[in-house]
């Protein structure tokens, strides 16, 4: 205890790794809880709230010979449509983002970086050929790579999908965003009627599933904002052509200008447009429909190279910090 006491650096470390234990431990918890919730939603959405948009032709007037509007019917298929579509979605991201290697290193990585005859061990915040050294495990690393302290490879663990965030499902996280914020927002709209007049008003008789029904409306309408303020955040950074800690080394303390007294620049940056067709590799073969359907597909940079405005020959769009800065 004592050790502890005069070394904080040591029980700083330890705090962080007992952390880093409880993260990964609650990991399997959350998706699971995450996977009951999207079935809650779609259960409660076509057991009370389609059916209060569009109630049934009750069996006296079906024994009376009333038929149901084309138009009614039409609409009704149509939300349906659209709620399991956008519930696919959902779900389909989701795993994916759950389950597809954000990206590590590999065997060959140092000499492919370095070169034969290098083993990297330079010291300082970069190696003897200029590429960025990890400040963790003091090794050379690709540009834009960051070592995670939960799972230890050069990614960012995220604790709602108990994986890390990297190039290779970086696109299905931040769809997972998109299509869930677009779900709660249809979903909110949609109970908000029923909602109104069973709690509120109380015009409507109670059931035994208004508590299920409640539930699944408070967690979707409490959710909303904080999840659609993430995406738009993902969605700003991925505008830039900027990550998460590239983004943080930006905005904090440190040096910001070259040895030329020249504002550091996002050599990433090659416009809005550019930068979102990078990150969703549209192509030809790839348009950009192909985004609405839910399926597996490779980024477009392999995780060591990546497109810079040198490379196209243009002008750095953006002052920001470099992205080789994120150690």
């Amino acid at each position: 205890m004592r050790i502890w006491w005069r070394s904080p650096q040591t029980l700083l470390k330890a705090g962080s790794s007992a952390l880093n234990l409880c993260l990964l431990g609650l990991g399997p918890l959350l998706i699971m809880l995450a996977m009951s919730l999207f079935g809650l939603v779609g259960l409660v959405f076509f057991t009370a709230v389609l059916p209060d948009w569009f109630p049934p032709l009750s069996t006296e007037q079906l024994d009376l010979g009333r038929k149901e509007p084309v138009a009614t019917t039409l609409l009704r298929l149509l939300h349906g449509a659209l709620a399991v579509y956008l519930l696919v979605c959902v779900v389909f991201h989701y795993s994916a983002a759950v389950l597809v290697d954000p990206g590590r290193t590999h065997d060959g990585l140092v000499e492919q970086l370095l070169g034969e005859g290098d083993d990297g061990s330079g010291g300082g915040g970069s190696s003897s050929f200029g590429l960025p050294v990890c400040s963790k495990c003091n090794m050379p690393k690709p540009q834009r790579a960051h070592h995670c302290s939960v799972c230890r490879r050069w990614t960012t663990t995220v604790l709602g999908i108990h994986n890390c965030v990297g190039l290779f499902n970086h696109r299905y996280f931040f769809l997972f965003l998109v299509y869930l914020t677009i779900g709660e927002t249809y979903f909110t709209v949609m109970a908000s009627p029923l909602a109104h007049r069973k709690f509120w008003l109380k015009s409507d008789p109670a059931t035994g599933d208004d508590v299920l029904f409640l539930f699944a409306f408070l967690i979707a309408a409490a959710l909303l904002p904080f999840i659609a303020a993430f995406m738009w955040w993902h969605g700003w950074l991925i505008a830039k052509n900027q990550t998460q800690i590239e983004q943080l080394i930006q905005q904090g303390p440190g040096i910001k200008f070259d040895t030329d007294g020249q504002p550091l620049i996002n050599e990433y940056d090659l416009g809005t447009r550019r930068n979102f067709e990078d990150f969703f590799n549209i192509s030809r073969q790839n348009p950009w429909w192909t985004v609405l359907i839910p399926r597996l597909a490779p980024p477009r940079s392999d995780g060591v190279y990546y497109t810079t405005v040198r490379d196209l020959g243009a002008t750095p769009l953006s002052s920001s910090i470099i992205g080789s800065a994120a150690l």
